[in-house]
């Protein structure tokens, strides 16, 4: 295992260079705004070999409402990708971790940068990098804790759906 700790300004250059080697994306984040969708758009037509790519998000994860939906088509759109959505007000959901699987090796980024302008540019944000074996056991606790949530959340397959609840996103507050 191999960890290295990521300065300020380092995430985007890093980002781009571990999607490279990709072959799954795997990301989990509180907070998202048009410059991570920038960023997530540009890597996918830059690299085209990705076979999946998964974006969980907390159903509030921009504080327009307009934002988020025009963000969720947006979304939709890209290839390979799944989006999911955390709906349950009984719980906070603020993690972000970026998991990129290689053939035979894994990189996470795990710590405290959202895919937002202040959490990729501007705000001081701390972030670990892992780098793995494919068998190591952190891959599987990591793996299972990212499958663990990813499963209890619905799939955006209809966004006229997820907006029919007032201008909110989930239809319902719990799965």
């Amino acid at each position: 295992m191999e960890i290295k700790i990521i300065g300020e300004g380092d995430l985007p250059p890093l980002i781009d260079e571990l999607t490279s080697d990709s072959l799954e994306i795997s990301i989990a984040s509180a907070f998202f705004s048009p410059t991570g969708f920038n960023m997530i758009e540009k890597y996918l037509k830059k690299y085209n070999h990705l076979k999946e790519v998964q974006i969980m998000l907390d159903e509030d994860f921009h504080p327009e409402a307009t934002v988020r939906k025009e963000l969720i088509h947006k979304l939709m759109a890209l290839p390979n990708t799944e989006i999911r959505l955390f709906c349950d007000r009984d719980k906070l959901f603020h993690s972000k971790i970026y998991i990129f699987t290689g053939d035979d090796k894994i990189q996470a980024i795990v710590g405290s940068s959202n895919l937002t302008d202040g959490g990729l540019l501007h705000n001081v944000e701390t972030n670990v990098l892992l780098s793995l074996d494919a068998d190591a056991p952190e891959v599987k606790k990591l793996r299972f804790t990212f499958n663990k949530y990813w499963n209890m959340l619905e799939y955006v397959k209809n966004s006229s759906r997820i907006f029919a609840n007032t201008g909110g996103i989930c239809a319902s507050t719990q799965f």
